[in-house]
């Protein structure tokens, strides 16, 4: 192992012990009789020293300084003398966390808080972020898919839409919610439709529509397809579907 290893854990165990005593020596002595009250104030100073100077190589990655890193730095050609301006200055900041071990224990405390509570919010906006990037490329890959299903129809001519509507004019008509004929509605724009823009022009949640494709789906009434263009997941207005949404 590194020997500048040791070198660290002895001065943080020492700066530690220093800053302790020092912290307890300057407390004020409220009853010079409570020997044994005393006493357990040294060993709690003591330990409390050692313990803020343990947690100054955190407090020093927390305020981004580069002190660690030039104590452990690589050996170097030709070699460099020895640290030992690092090691002052890195012994002096253990000796002064361990004499306000209580409030530089806080102060690191209420750092690393702070920063994953930064950490929480920035993942939320990437989230947020990622979602809206996702619509985007639906609205994009859609109006892809319209511009060719305009040329299609450019070179096909009319669709005969009531020849489909008469596969199911004798079958009996579905009930449809105010919700369902919405999504069927929706679906009549375009051939092929993203859960995205149907959510959009349906006026549903988009943590809904998932369930009420399903269900469209399971009743006939849509089914899904797989783009031409871009080989994603779309979904298309069945016979069924058409003959549902004519009904009153």
């Amino acid at each position: 192992m590194d020997d500048r290893v040791f070198v660290v854990a002895a001065i943080i165990v020492v700066a530690g012990l220093l800053g302790g005593a020092a912290a307890y020596l300057t407390e004020p002595v409220v009853d010079q009789a409570a020997a044994e009250p005393r006493r357990r104030a040294l060993y709690r100073s003591l330990l409390l020293g050692i313990l803020a100077a343990a947690c100054v190589p955190l407090f020093l990655s927390l305020v981004q300084s580069g002190l660690m890193a030039s104590i452990f730095a690589p050996p170097a050609t030709p070699p460099r003398p020895p640290a030992f301006e690092d090691y002052l200055i890195f012994t002096g900041l253990c000796v002064i966390a361990a004499i306000s071990s209580r409030r530089f224990l806080d102060s690191v405390s209420r750092q690393i808080l702070r920063q994953a509570e930064r950490a929480n919010e920035r993942a939320s906006q990437a989230e947020l972020q990622s979602a809206a990037a996702a619509a985007r490329v639906d609205r994009v890959e859609e109006a892809v898919e319209r511009t060719a299903e305009v040329v299609d129809d450019q070179r096909a001519g009319p669709m005969p839409m009531a020849a489909n509507a008469n596969v199911v004019a004798d079958a009996a008509k579905p009930y449809l919610s105010e919700g369902d004929r919405a999504v069927l509605q929706a679906m009549t724009k375009h051939t092929l439709r993203t859960a995205t823009g149907i959510a959009e022009d349906a006026g549903i949640p988009k943590t809904r529509i998932g369930e009420t494709l399903d269900i469209l789906a399971e009743r006939e009434l849509i089914m899904p397809a797989i783009s031409p263009t871009t080989r994603g997941k779309r979904w298309r207005l069945t016979p069924q579907g058409m003959a549902a949404l004519e009904t009153d």
